[in-house]
């Protein structure tokens, strides 16, 4: 399991979900990334699941807040230390997951 549990709230996120992802997949840090998608009629699931990426398809647009919040009730089931709430047009360069975790390790007042 990893350390960083990663949430991402879709809803017609085709657009950037895949950008997004990949730059979580090839993270130095151990990540966990799950999708919360809000009943999307795009290709934003198909896109995760070709990517091996977990998954929670809503059957009805629940709302940004209240799919995040099923993301961090996962988080909270999971094994990892820390919670990182991304939007699905984020693209995150190469080693910022680990200098941030690393930080969080060695500064106990963080």
């Amino acid at each position: 399991m990893g350390d960083v549990f990663v949430h991402i709230v879709t809803w017609n996120s085709e657009a950037c979900i895949e950008r997004c992802l990949t730059s979580l997949l090839e993270q130095e840090a151990k990540v966990v990334i799950q999708v919360t998608d809000n009943c999307s009629y795009d290709s934003s699931l198909k896109i995760a699941e070709k990517l091996g990426i977990e998954y929670r398809a809503n059957p009805h647009n629940y709302g940004f807040c209240a799919a995040h919040n099923q993301g961090v009730a996962s988080f909270i089931k999971s094994t990892c230390q820390y919670l990182l709430i991304l939007n699905p047009d984020t693209v995150v360069r190469r080693d910022p997951i680990n200098l941030l975790t690393e930080s969080l390790r060695t500064n106990n007042s963080a």
